[in-house]
């Protein structure tokens, strides 16, 4: 036997081991005190630019042992079947949607027809993205000031909510209310939170931090002003609102005026 075809020969390091051992050491080997990468996997982000509206990332991520997936190019049988185990269990799709539109011009339909298309893309180049348990959608929420100072009341929620039911009807129904993690954090930046307070106006965050449904675990957060304020962590559709942030007895100070807002809004 020449040493090319031994090159090419698969090679064991865990040879005497059943496979749900093997299984097991795997499950140990991805864990989230590891760094989360892309690395190893068939792709590593797609963004989807609609200008003047909104930027889309979406991209693969999982925590798993990059030493033993780079095992991989010397033909070793554990590395290829802890790719196919990170692949089935260890992979999250992770969607970053910063807006920055004119909400007074926004159509949520075309933006929803052109998400679809893109997404249909996307899944016919990579078919599995369907069935990827772990779906984490982050909305960095910085319309236009004048948009969102003369919009109505509880536009935000309408809006959030929209693209998340775009984007999750893209994560089959059947793995989603089986195992699917569903994660949803609206990040508000400073200059909304100021015109939130100097227009007295409502993002409807009741609406938002309603869960779906559609998922077997379902986390939604809003951090408002970097600050964490409030989650809702729950199963099958059910959930309790927890509070992050200090609750200010009194408006001293439009910061407390703020919170007090927010969490009457959760209520």
């Amino acid at each position: 036997m020449n040493s090319t075809t031994q090159h090419h020969l698969s090679r064991a390091l865990l040879a005497r081991l059943p496979p749900e051992l093997c299984n097991e050491i795997y499950a140990h080997a991805t864990n989230d005190n590891n760094p989360s990468t892309s690395f190893a996997l068939p792709f590593k982000s797609k963004t989807f630019d609609f200008p003047r509206i909104s930027k889309t990332i979406v991209s693969l991520k999982h925590h798993g042992n990059n030493g033993l997936l780079a095992l991989h190019k010397y033909h070793f049988t554990e590395a290829r079947e802890y790719y196919s185990w990170v692949m089935n269990h260890g992979v999250t799709l992770q969607i970053t949607i910063k807006f920055t539109g004119n909400l007074l011009r926004f159509n949520m339909g075309d933006w929803t027809k052109k998400m679809s298309k893109h997404m249909e893309k996307l899944i016919k180049c990579y078919p599995f993205i369907p069935i990827i348990a772990n779906w984490d959608v982050e909305i960095l929420w910085h319309p236009e000031e004048k948009g969102f100072c003369e919009a109505r009341n509880g536009v935000t929620a309408s809006v959030v909510n929209s693209m998340l039911d775009c984007l999750f009807s893209f994560h089959d129904q059947k793995v989603g209310v089986r195992k699917g993690v569903l994660g949803v954090v609206l990040r508000i930046n400073n200059t909304v939170a100021v015109s939130y307070m100097q227009y007295v106006k409502k993002f409807g965050l009741a609406s938002f931090l309603r869960l779906s449904g559609l998922a077997a675990v379902e986390r939604r957060m809003v951090v408002v002003a970097g600050k964490e304020v409030v989650r809702v962590v729950g199963r099958g559709g059910e959930g309790g609102l927890e509070v992050l942030i200090d609750e200010p007895e009194t408006s001293a100070n439009l910061w407390d005026e703020m919170v007090l807002a927010l969490l009457t809004e959760c209520k």
